[in-house]
């Protein structure tokens, strides 16, 4: 699922970039697509018709209605988000992360309301473990994503 970053060198410690989480995704969940991209970035990039396959399951969204912006950083709020999206496309019971909202971390309050709930969401499906802070603007790690990929995943019982 995960690959280098630099020929075989993982680099768990250099910021996540949006192509490297949909391609670890789409793995993950094994989606694959035909269709054109509107996404002009993505067009003639290597492993684009993977992330126009992980765009039409709505686990991810472009950036900008014409840009996927394959090379930028992911903040932790929007690694969670993906996340709980990966775990709302694979069906999984997230009703009760509807209704309650709540995360124990002390530094989401201010947050979106998608970025609350998909917080809240991976708390319960025990991958983030809510203590202390979550850093919600902080840039993710490759490492950091793995882990949490790795735990989505053993949720959803693709492991």
């Amino acid at each position: 699922i995960t690959s280098g970053a630099i020929g075989k060198s993982y680099l768990p410690n250099s910021t996540a970039k949006r192509k490297d989480i949909a391609i670890m995704i789409a793995r993950a969940v094994d989606v694959t697509t035909t269709k054109e991209t509107k996404y002009q970035d993505i067009q003639n990039l290597i492993g684009g018709s993977t992330i126009q396959a992980l765009l039409e399951t709505s686990i991810m969204k472009g950036k900008t209605a014409t840009q996927f912006s394959p090379y930028a950083n992911v903040t932790r709020q929007e690694g969670a988000i993906i996340l709980a999206n990966m775990l709302r496309y694979l069906n999984d019971d997230v009703t009760k992360a509807h209704s309650e909202q709540t995360s124990n971390y002390t530094d989401v309050k201010a947050l979106t309301h998608e970025a609350k709930q998909s917080i809240a969401i991976l708390e319960i499906a025990g991958v983030l473990d809510g203590e202390g802070e979550f850093d919600p603007t902080a840039q993710l790690t490759r490492a950091e994503f793995a882990e949490m990929l790795y735990k989505t995943m053993q949720n959803a019982k693709l492991l």
